[in-house]
């Protein structure tokens, strides 16, 4: 019922693969914490998702969830995410596809155009879209604005800000998409 290794450790499956630095498992396998560093590769249909989490992670297979320890970063089709903790909802199906990234805690997305931080995110890679709560801010180059509430398509770049009172931010016009002057 329980297994408990400081050895380095190596899982293959059809859902990916994952390397860490020792595990303890309980409850049959469907609980199991993989101690230190972890380096994953989640197969996502014919894409990757990356994850590096430091300080571990753990696999509730009764919640279908993998919850990172510590500072975090993910990748995705040349998308960044970092955050403090992450979980990962994944499918009850036989591909375990990733439902959901729920981030919190110091949340950072950059696409390498534009980056949005805030206090907690909500990625979805099916649509990959992330909505963004507390102290969120907008960037792109010298750009930025700041509100409460924030939703990014990373593949059209188009995003939506909310705020309880005013939008604040700072615009430079020669630099906004789509300007003639974006190119130089």
């Amino acid at each position: 019922g329980t297994a408990d290794s400081d050895e380095a450790v190596s899982v293959k499956g059809p859902a990916g693969n994952l390397n860490a630095k020792g595990l303890w498992m309980a409850e049959k396998g469907n609980l199991i914490l993989f101690k230190k560093e972890v380096k994953a590769t989640i197969y996502q249909k014919k894409e990757q998702i990356k994850v590096n989490s430091p300080q571990g992670a753990q696999i509730d297979q009764t919640q279908k969830t993998l919850t990172t320890l510590g500072r975090t970063t993910v990748y995705h089709q040349g998308n960044v995410l970092e955050a403090d903790k992450i979980i990962a909802y994944y499918t009850n199906n036989k591909n375990n596809q990733i439902e959901k990234v729920s981030a919190e805690g110091n949340v950072s997305i950059d696409n390498g155009k534009q980056k949005m931080t805030g206090n907690k995110g909500i990625y979805t890679p099916a649509r990959k879209t992330i909505l963004m709560e507390g102290n969120v801010i907008l960037s792109q180059g010298s750009n930025q604005v700041k509100g409460d509430k924030a939703s990014l398509n990373l593949m059209t770049g188009e995003s939506d800000l909310k705020a309880k009172g005013r939008i604040k931010g700072q615009l430079i016009p020669n630099q906004l998409k789509g300007d003639k002057n974006e190119q130089k």
